[in-house]
């Protein structure tokens, strides 16, 4: 596959460049990076016979890959949670019957936290 100097550079070009130097290079084995070469005529240049293309990744494109694998990760996590956590469920049963949440130093704590939260948001949306 030859590639122009004008050409753009799909990821399925690049795999097949890959496919097609690792059965001409098969001496170098598996795990070798490809590399895109223009032919000397396609580039009008008889100074060398081939030249390396090369292929950079954005810092841009890098972030968001970190970041999908970041939410992956915390999406993989979420799933081994268990959907009901019986023991939480009992204990904030076992408090509402015992009139716990009627007091006002829970009130009073609750209010304190909410509104200590909703600045924090504030805050972060600014």
């Amino acid at each position: 596959m030859e590639i122009g100097k004008s050409s753009t550079i799909q990821p399925q070009d690049l795999t097949k460049l890959y496919a097609q130097r690792s059965e001409t290079d098969g001496a170098q084995g598996a795990g070798t990076s490809a590399v895109a070469t223009e032919s000397a005529s396609a580039r009008g240049n008889a100074v060398s016979a081939a030249a390396p293309v090369l292929v950079e990744i954005s810092a841009e494109a890098r972030e968001r890959a970190e970041q999908q694998e970041s939410l992956q990760l915390a999406r993989d996590l979420y799933d081994r949670l268990p959907a009901v956590r019986s023991e939480v469920v009992a204990a904030v049963k076992a408090r509402l019957a015992a009139g716990y949440y009627d007091s006002d130093e829970v009130k009073n704590a609750l209010a304190d936290r909410l509104t200590g939260l909703i600045r924090r948001l504030d805050l972060a949306v600014r």
